[in-house]
This record gives C-alpha cells, sequence and structure tokens, in this order.
C-alpha cells in the first residue's frame, strides 16, 4: 500500500511539474511574442524615417571640385545612410516627365540648381537633429540651400513615439500579468505538495536542507520554460522572417538575443521566488490548517 501510495505521489508530482512548466512556457512565448511586436515597431520607425530625405542645392557658380568636396563630405558622413547627385541636366529631365512638356523650350533656359538628395540614418531624423546638420551642412562652400519636409518629419516622430509608448505600456503591463501567472503556476504545483514539506519538518529537516530540492527543482523548470519559449519564438521568427524582423542586421539581432535571454532569465527568476515564498508559507503553517 505505501509503494502504491509512493507511485502515485511521484506521478502526481511529476504532473504537476509538467503542467507548471507548460504553463510558464506558454506565459513566456506571449510575453515574447510581445516584445518581438515592439522590436517590430521600432524597426518600421526605424524604416520610414530612413526613407525620409533632405536636398542639398548648389549654388549656380559652384565648381566641379566644390561639388566634389561636397560629395566626399556628405559620403564619409556618419549621418548619411544615401546620397545622390542630381546635376542640372537631370533636374530638367525628371521635371519635364512630371510636368509632361519640355519646360526649358518655355522659358529658354534651365532655372534648376544642381543638388544631393541625402537620406539620414533613423537616429539622425530627428527636428533636432537637422537643425544641426543643416548648420553643418550650410557652411560647406558651394551649398546654396538646404530644403526639408520639416512638418512631415515632426509629424512621422510623434507618430513613431505614440506607437512606442503604447506598445511599452502594453508589454509592461503583459509582463505583470506573466509574473502572476507564473507565480500562481508554482504556488499551485506546490500546493500538492505541502503534505510533504511538513512531514520533512516533522522529522526533524532544517528549513534550508527542505527548500533545496525545491528551489533546485525550480530553477530547471524555469529554465526549461525559458528554453520551450524561445523555441516557439524561433519558430515564429523563422516561419515570418522577411516580414517581421531583418534578422541580417546586427543591431535587430542583438535585440532579438537579448530579448530570449531576459525571457529565461524572467522564468528562472520567478520561478525561484515564488517556490521560495511558498516553501515558507508551508513552514510557517500548523500541520492542521494545511488541510484549509
Amino acid at each position: 500500500m505505501q509503494i502504491n501510495e509512493k507511485k502515485y505521489f511521484t506521478k502526481r508530482a511529476k504532473r504537476t511539474s509538467i503542467t507548471a512548466v507548460i504553463s510558464i512556457s506558454l506565459v513566456l512565448f506571449l510575453l515574447g511574442l510581445a516584445g518581438l511586436l515592439l522590436l517590430r515597431a521600432k524597426t518600421l520607425g526605424d524604416f520610414v524615417k530612413e526613407t525620409f530625405e533632405v536636398q542639398i542645392f548648389l549654388a549656380d557658380s559652384a565648381d566641379n571640385s566644390q561639388i566634389y568636396n561636397v560629395q566626399r563630405y556628405l559620403k564619409n558622413a556618419n549621418f548619411c545612410s544615401k546620397v545622390n547627385y542630381v546635376s542640372r541636366q537631370k533636374a530638367a529631365q525628371i521635371l519635364e516627365e512630371d510636368l509632361g512638356e519640355n519646360f526649358e523650350a518655355f522659358l529658354g533656359y534651365n532655372p534648376l540648381m544642381p543638388s544631393f538628395n541625402i537620406t539620414l540614418k533613423s537616429n539622425y531624423a530627428e527636428p533636432d537633429s537637422l537643425i544641426l546638420l543643416k548648420q553643418k551642412i550650410g557652411a560647406i562652400s558651394g551649398v546654396k540651400e538646404i530644403r526639408y519636409q520639416e512638418t512631415v518629419l515632426q509629424l512621422v516622430n510623434k507618430n513613431i513615439q505614440k506607437i512606442a509608448v503604447t506598445l511599452a505600456i502594453a508589454c509592461l503591463l503583459l509582463g505583470f500579468i506573466a509574473i502572476t501567472l507564473i507565480n500562481n503556476a508554482i504556488r499551485l504545483a506546490l500546493y500538492s505538495r505541502r503534505f510533504l514539506v511538513k512531514s520533512m519538518q516533522l522529522v526533524g529537516a532544517t528549513q534550508g536542507f527542505i527548500r533545496k530540492p525545491f528551489l533546485n527543482k525550480s530553477i530547471f523548470n524555469g529554465l526549461l520554460s525559458g528554453i520551450i519559449a524561445v523555441c516557439m519564438l524561433c519558430a515564429v521568427l523563422y516561419f515570418t522572417n522577411e516580414r517581421t524582423l531583418n534578422f541580417s542586421d546586427m543591431h535587430n539581432q542583438v535585440l532579438i538575443y537579448a530579448l530570449f535571454a531576459g525571457l529565461v532569465f524572467l522564468g528562472i527568476f520567478v520561478a525561484f521566488i515564488s517556490t521560495y515564498f511558498a516553501i515558507n508559507k508551508y513552514l510557517r503553517t500548523r500541520t492542521e490548517d494545511l488541510y484549509d
């Protein structure tokens, strides 16, 4: 009878442990999805910013050496992602295609100025940064005027900021819910073993001795849950790679790896803390109160 009871409680403990691991894995997976969504929003925001174009018009009197110096400066600058030179003739050709008629024949001359069209790296596509860049570029010999759509840039940055703040708040809220669910799953798993904790205490085992196997098990379960959640997220990334994040981008790789490491750490940490406090609770509880 005692052997059968031992087998029964062993199987029950395994079932509760498996249930806890599955529950924690699913919660971490959902939290990871929210994190990937936040990274996706950041990637899209950076993409939109890097399509923002700044036009640098050159003076009519600018010679080839001045044009070359401006081009070399822009190509070596750390704020430029693309540099495109538009000559006076090319600008006229583009405008003629847009208008559908030869405006030079009507005016008798080409009033357009040669220019450089540049796109900025995302962290420089900010109103304050552009004011400083405008001053720097404007001081270069041969540059006459710098134009960009300031209103559009402000609107883009404002909307990106709103989306980022909303998603960040949602992730924090989901993180709180995730921690609460993980804590409840572990407490429910330990509830079925409360009599074992009290029995060990009654036969003279120290509190440290009683806690040790449960804490070790919680670390293992948290690690396993985190790994399972990461594997599920890797599967999601694998099947949606081209439509979610540019995984070839080193910056995105670092952020994704940091997210994965954070999920594993969160699983271990919350499992450990929840187990520690749950065990302490049953160590302080009187035997007759365990039946409540």
